[in-house]
Protein backbone atom coordinates (compact mmCIF):
# COMPACT_ATOMS: atom_id res chain seq x y z
CA UNK A 1 0.00 0.00 0.00
CA UNK A 2 1.42 3.71 -0.99
CA UNK A 3 0.88 6.59 1.56
CA UNK A 4 0.47 9.92 0.27
CA UNK A 5 -0.94 13.08 1.07
CA UNK A 6 -3.61 15.32 -0.61
CA UNK A 7 -4.75 18.66 -0.19
CA UNK A 8 -8.91 19.01 0.64
CA UNK A 9 -10.71 22.10 0.69
CA UNK A 10 -11.55 22.87 4.71
CA UNK A 11 -15.31 22.21 4.12
CA UNK A 12 -14.99 18.90 2.29
CA UNK A 13 -12.67 17.33 4.98
CA UNK A 14 -15.09 18.19 7.93
CA UNK A 15 -17.75 16.96 5.94
CA UNK A 16 -15.61 14.01 4.87
CA UNK A 17 -14.43 13.41 8.38
CA UNK A 18 -17.75 13.58 9.88
CA UNK A 19 -19.22 11.33 7.61
CA UNK A 20 -16.58 8.71 8.30
CA UNK A 21 -17.40 9.48 11.87
CA UNK A 22 -21.14 8.18 11.60
CA UNK A 23 -20.02 4.80 9.51
CA UNK A 24 -16.89 4.52 12.39
CA UNK A 25 -14.60 3.88 9.15
CA UNK A 26 -11.13 6.12 8.75
CA UNK A 27 -10.87 9.15 6.43
CA UNK A 28 -8.28 6.60 4.05
CA UNK A 29 -11.29 3.85 4.00
CA UNK A 30 -13.80 6.71 2.67
CA UNK A 31 -11.19 7.89 0.87
CA UNK A 32 -10.20 5.02 -1.01
CA UNK A 33 -14.09 3.59 -1.31
CA UNK A 34 -14.93 6.98 -2.64
CA UNK A 35 -12.48 6.87 -5.50
CA UNK A 36 -13.16 3.51 -6.10
CA UNK A 37 -16.61 4.64 -7.26
CA UNK A 38 -15.07 7.32 -8.93
CA UNK A 39 -13.11 5.36 -11.29
CA UNK A 40 -15.64 2.47 -11.63
CA UNK A 41 -17.84 4.89 -12.76
CA UNK A 42 -15.54 6.75 -15.29
CA UNK A 43 -13.29 3.95 -16.87
CA UNK A 44 -10.37 4.44 -19.00
CA UNK A 45 -11.28 5.46 -22.40
CA UNK A 46 -9.24 5.29 -25.44
CA UNK A 47 -7.17 8.57 -25.75
CA UNK A 48 -6.27 7.94 -29.74
CA UNK A 49 -10.23 8.05 -30.91
CA UNK A 50 -11.31 10.28 -33.26
CA UNK A 51 -12.84 13.39 -31.67
CA UNK A 52 -16.42 13.97 -31.16
CA UNK A 53 -18.79 15.66 -33.29
CA UNK A 54 -21.96 16.76 -33.25
CA UNK A 55 -24.60 14.81 -34.01
CA UNK A 56 -26.77 15.50 -37.08
CA UNK A 57 -30.03 14.29 -38.02
CA UNK A 58 -31.38 13.77 -41.88
CA UNK A 59 -35.12 14.52 -41.60
CA UNK A 60 -35.62 13.24 -45.42
CA UNK A 61 -35.76 16.86 -46.60
CA UNK A 62 -39.37 17.53 -45.36
CA UNK A 63 -40.39 21.02 -44.76
CA UNK A 64 -42.11 20.83 -41.41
Amino acid sequence: MTITQIQLPDELYCRTKSFAAERKLSLAEVTRRGLELFLDRFPKENLEQEPWKIPTFDGGGMLV
